[in-house]
């Protein structure tokens, strides 16, 4: 056998069975693959994963996925008015902001960054529009950086999507802020 099959959890985007392939196609093992032995090494595998990739206490990690014009992840959850560290790591080899908007709003959010092409400062303005639909935003991020910012969850739960208003980006590079 050269793969297992993973089920998604229902709930965090994809569904279905995804293969994951022990061996290269010409047989050999992977030289970096880690299995788990048992319960415990899983879990503090699966500790590590979370700490890594923006599960961690007081700290969101978001990353653009490259060559996707997508956010992962693209569900974040949060307490209502909890202060947290925001770290948006672009591993891309596009230029991308994350803009956090309010409910309702991202179309309109979105069609105000793609109108600032004709502003001369809308890159000094990181293509984030002056409206106050937009709660928070990261300045535009180049290619294979990343950027750390404070960032306090809405008081009033809800979902608050986040995009990347850079012009275009905005209509399929999107994602959600859960606030309970």
């Amino acid at each position: 056998l050269n793969q297992i099959e993973s089920r998604y959890v229902p709930g965090r985007g994809a569904r279905g069975y995804a293969p994951v392939y022990l061996f290269d196609p010409l047989g050999k093992a992977f030289d970096d693959l880690e299995v788990s032995k048992d319960k415990a090494s899983l879990e503090a595998m699966s500790k590590t994963y979370d700490e890594e990739n923006g599960m961690s206490e007081g700290e969101i990690r978001i990353l653009a996925v490259p060559n996707q014009l997508a956010f992962s992840p693209s569900e974040v959850r949060v307490k209502a008015g909890q202060k947290l560290k925001v770290v948006f790591d672009n591993p891309d080899h596009q230029i991308h902001n994350l803009v956090i908007v309010r409910p309702g709003t991202e179309n309109e959010v979105g069609l105000l960054a793609d109108q600032m092409l004709q502003d001369a400062d809308a890159y000094v303005r990181g293509f984030v529009p002056d409206t106050d639909k937009v709660i928070w935003a990261t300045p535009l991020v180049n290619a294979n950086k990343k950027v750390t910012l404070d960032f306090t969850a809405p008081k009033e739960p809800g979902r608050y999507p986040f995009l990347c208003t850079f012009p275009g980006h905005w209509r399929v590079m999107k994602g959600m802020l859960v606030v309970h």
